[in-house]
């Protein structure tokens, strides 16, 4: 894991260079430009397509960072509603209509704040992404008590086709034609480094249903098996 990581920052940095300039340069001459000018499609295409490189950096660059914990007990009902109005202001600015529904019963329990919050805005992202163009009605449910909790988000897209099921976490997989497919992937990222586990299912009715499960943490420090040394150090 540390070799993919140092291997993954490596590339990272030496794609992020060139395509600065190429993105600044078709940018600068794409702005001498007038009306009717035959290489403004061309430049706009260098643009786009530089910008969804960034984006592909970013995103390794992201995922590639060493993270660790910081445990503490509080209402982890907060971190879904903060994931959850984030998710809203996105779907208004879009003038999507979305209407998001709570359902929270569960007690204080240790977590990181920040991490569930993470998993639950790229969830959500996705559910808001699986409702794209009319909208409908996402639902977030917490339960648990001092031992375990589980969070579920349910959208009420077309649910997830059976051929794509295995791949649903995997970096870069995405069914879309503009994205890079790291959500999921960074979600179930946060949730290992949680000791908990996430799953996709399709919705007894409608939409696909995420679960996010998570046990009360070993000590004091929420460190599992699924941490790595490098990590262990981080934090």
């Amino acid at each position: 894991i540390q070799s993919l990581r140092r291997i993954s920052m490596a590339v990272a940095h030496q794609i992020r260079n060139p395509l600065m300039t190429i993105g600044g340069f078709a940018g600068l001459m794409l702005r001498k430009k007038t009306g009717g000018d035959p290489d403004i499609e061309h430049l706009q295409a260098i643009l786009d397509g530089s910008k969804r490189l960034e984006d592909v950096v970013r995103a390794v660059s992201e995922y590639s960072r060493p993270l660790a914990p910081k445990i503490r007990t509080a209402d982890i009902t907060l971190a879904a509603h903060k994931a959850g109005e984030a998710v809203r202001r996105r779907a208004h600015e879009a003038g999507l209509p979305i209407a998001l529904v709570y359902d929270m019963d569960v007690l204080p329990f240790p977590h990181d704040p920040h991490f569930v919050e993470s998993a639950l805005l790229e969830v959500l992202s996705n559910a808001l992404e699986a409702q794209e163009p009319h909208g409908g009605e996402i639902r977030i449910e917490c339960w648990g008590g001092k031992e375990d909790v589980a969070i579920t988000v349910t959208d009420g897209g077309p649910g997830v086709a059976e051929d794509i099921r295995p791949y649903l976490f995997d970096p870069f997989f995405t069914t879309k034609a503009v994205g890079v497919g790291m959500g999921l992937c960074r979600a179930k990222q946060y949730v290992d480094l949680l000791c908990g586990s996430i799953s996709v299912e399709n919705a007894p009715k409608k939409g696909a249903r995420v679960e996010i499960a998570l046990p009360a943490p070993p000590d004091e420090t929420g460190r599992c098996d699924t941490v790595d040394e490098e990590t262990r150090k981080a934090s």
